[in-house]
C-alpha cells in the first residue's frame, strides 16, 4: 500500500494531546500552535479496505477519516475529514457511492458520500446504533445490523 499524509487541524491537535493527558502519557500541556502539523502513515491496524467495482480503486478507512487512492498504490486522498470517525466503507456496484458507518453525532449511523467525496449524508436520524453497510447488488437498498429492537 501508498502511504498517506494526514494534515491535522489545530482543534483535532488540542484533542490528541488531551486525551494523551488523560491517559497518563504526558505530564505537562505542551504549546499548541494554530498551524497544522502533518503526518505521513505507512502502516496501520484494523483497517477496513473495500475494492471499487471496476477495480480501479480502494477506499480505506484509516484513523476515521476515509481515504481513496489507486489499486495500484499512490498517493490516498482523505473523502471526509476526522470529526466523521468514518469505519467500514464500502462501494455501491455501480461505484459512484460510498456506503459507511460514522459516529458523527455521538451514534453510529449509516452514511452515504459521493465516490468523489462530495454531499456525505446520514441515511437515518433515529437514537440507534446503526453498522457494517453492505449494499444490495442492484444499488437501491443497504443491509446493515442496528440496535433497533
Amino acid at each position: 500500500m501508498g502511504s498517506c499524509k494526514q494534515t491535522v487541524d489545530a482543534f483535532t491537535r488540542a484533542a490528541m494531546i488531551a486525551g494523551a493527558l488523560a491517559l497518563g502519557q504526558l505530564t505537562a500541556l505542551p504549546a499548541i500552535a494554530a498551524a497544522p502539523i502533518t503526518l505521513q502513515v505507512s502502516e496501520g491496524t484494523s483497517i477496513a479496505i473495500a475494492l471499487s467495482p471496476d477495480h480501479k480503486q480502494i477506499v480505506f478507512d484509516l484513523q476515521g477519516i476515509l481515504y481513496k487512492m489507486p489499486v495500484e498504490g499512490g498517493k490516498a486522498v482523505p473523502i471526509t475529514d476526522a470529526l466523521f470517525d468514518a469505519r467500514q466503507p464500502t462501494w455501491s456496484p455501480d461505484g459512484s457511492v460510498i456506503a459507511f458507518q460514522s459516529n458523527r453525532d455521538g451514534h453510529w449511523k449509516i452514511w452515504v458520500i459521493g465516490a468523489n467525496g462530495e454531499n456525505p449524508r446520514p441515511l437515518s436520524s433515529d437514537p440507534f446504533d446503526e453498522r457494517e453497510p453492505s449494499w444490495s447488488p442492484d444499488s437501491k437498498s443497504i443491509a446493515f445490523t442496528t440496535t433497533r429492537t
